[in-house]
């Protein structure tokens, strides 16, 4: 986890909350550009998709479960550009 994954928000300020997932190779590099942007509450990594429940790196990094690394972000939608 991350410092900016524990902000607590109000109820008002949820209404305009989303959530995305990006996979783009490994994601270490996709979670600190995110955390890094204007307007991301958080971002996660994490695995998704696979043959494996709860995998671990090492399972992940022999390409063998069929699994993506992705990044969970959750940002505010006011703040983004148009």
């Amino acid at each position: 986890m991350n410092k900016k994954s524990y902000n607590i928000l109000s109820a008002k300020e949820k209404n305009h909350i989303a959530k995305a997932y990006f996979a783009g190779g490994c994601f270490w590099g996709v979670e600190y550009f995110f955390e890094h942007t204007d307007g991301i509450i958080s971002a996660v990594s994490g695995y998704m998709g696979g043959s494996l429940n709860n995998p671990s790196y090492e399972d992940i990094c022999h390409g063998a479960t069929g699994h993506l690394e992705v990044v969970k972000i959750t940002y505010d939608t006011k703040k983004q550009k148009s």
